[in-house]
């Protein structure tokens, strides 16, 4: 018996050294094949596509040949974990992106420039949808993004018209020069949610410190707020020289905790996958994840007053507006006179804020889908799991480094420890 049991042993010693041994090989070569395709030019997503079209004319070009070959060796490669598999997929996918953007750039001349759509570059609409594919690091297409935008809008808007009925009219607001103020009123909110951490999302403590402070970004900023990860600020930008109360939960969900601040953090030092470097964290899976936890928020201790939950929903409300209204331009060719009758249908009030929107999709392509795409990824994934959803909360948290293909892996991290 004691000999039968050596020998399961050595023959599972065996078994596991060759298994690390694949896996070793597949890291050591694919690491290397990585490096190569980063020596050569290739732009990620950049908010300012006019600005993009000026730098891919100047861009050497990348030889096609070159990019079969990167195939080539990829395909000899043969991933043995779940992460090496979203690894494989991710770099197929960004080189099929090379491939297709070195086409377009062929046909590019001196003259193409981008004036805020895209009739006027040649393949214009074959431009867009590349430009949509690498901002979303995923293949969909217009309509199903058309699809899903709508019935984001329908649901938003439902429940933002009854919530809205409910709340009063609130003109309450901390005044800019009152920092200390705003910060405690942060502060009170990150008490309440931090209470929350482990009943929504598994996680025992989350200590991170956050920074706030005001942006002193100029007043035409089209946010009232953004997360710097490099020196872990949230930075709130007043509007009107105040911050309405009504807009802080919404606001903290998103750029503090559990959004953008506490995503920053785990994905550094509790990620399930090795963060790529060819995108080190894909924009849709990060304000996929803001976007996602903003429903969060009664459960998180916050939302208590009607008018905060009414913001919230507005802002699912124009988001949805700004995908439909990106594809129109973009796309379908849309003036802005029909983008600003669909606006004006659901959010009538406020149309600077519409002409500011408008104005933003023109400049910034494609980008303002990331938010209701990278949601909807979440959400399509996390349902099968009614029973548990916080742990598959916390990993797609611990995912939110990968592009959004690794949500469709989702259920081989499921059966992981109990205490994480």
């Amino acid at each position: 018996m004691l000999l039968r049991y050596s020998l399961l042993l050595c023959l599972w010693l065996q078994s596991a050294s060759v298994i690390h041994a694949n896996e070793h090989n597949f890291n050591q070569h694919y690491q290397a094949l990585v490096d190569d395709v980063l020596s050569k030019p290739y732009s990620q997503p950049q908010l300012d596509f006019a600005n993009a079209i000026e730098r891919l004319k100047k861009q050497p070009k990348i030889a096609e040949n070159t990019v079969s070959e990167w195939q080539a060796k990829l395909q000899k490669l043969t991933p043995h974990t779940t992460c090496q598999k979203i690894a494989f997929q991710s770099l197929e996918n960004h080189l099929r992106r090379v491939k297709v953007r070195e086409s377009l750039k062929r046909k590019l001349s001196k003259e193409s420039q981008y004036t805020g759509d895209f009739s006027a570059l040649p393949n214009g609409r074959f431009w867009y949808l590349h430009w949509l594919e690498t901002w979303l690091m995923d293949e969909v297409t217009p309509s199903e993004l058309q699809e899903i935008a709508f019935n984001e809008l329908q649901v938003a808007f439902a429940q933002y018209q009854k919530i809205n009925a409910q709340a009063r009219a609130s003109t309450a607001a901390i005044p800019a020069v009152e920092h200390q103020k705003i910060v405690a009123a942060f502060i009170t909110r990150e008490q309440k949610v931090k209470a929350n951490l482990q009943t929504m999302l598994n996680l025992p403590e989350f200590d991170a410190p956050l920074t706030i402070a005001p942006s002193g970004l100029p007043e035409s900023f089209p946010a009232p707020g953004i997360y710097d990860n490099r020196t872990q600020r949230f930075l709130y930008h007043p509007q009107n020289g105040e911050m309405h109360l009504s807009h802080f939960d919404w606001l903290y969900l998103h750029e503090g905790i559990p959004g953008h601040h506490l995503q920053f953090n785990v994905v550094s030092t509790e990620s399930l996958c090795p963060t790529s470097a060819i995108v080190p964290i894909p924009f849709v899976s990060s304000e996929g994840w803001a976007a996602y936890v903003e429903t969060l928020g009664k459960e998180m201790g916050l939302y208590e007053m009607p008018s905060s939950e009414a913001y919230a929903l507005k802002w699912r409300v124009l988001r949805a507006l700004r995908v439909l209204i990106d594809i129109g331009i973009h796309y379908e060719g849309w003036p802005d006179e029909k983008a600003k009758v669909l606006w004006q249908t659901y959010l009538p009030e406020h149309p600077e804020i519409m002409v500011r929107e408008i104005n933003r999709i023109k400049n910034w392509p494609a980008q303002v889908i990331t938010y209701v795409y990278g949601k909807y990824r979440i959400e399509k994934a996390i349902e099968p799991y009614r029973n548990n959803r916080t742990r598959a909360r916390n990993r797609v948290l611990r995912l939110s480094n990968q592009p959004p293909l690794a949500l469709e892996q989702l259920a081989d991290f499921m059966p992981l420890d109990n205490n994480k």
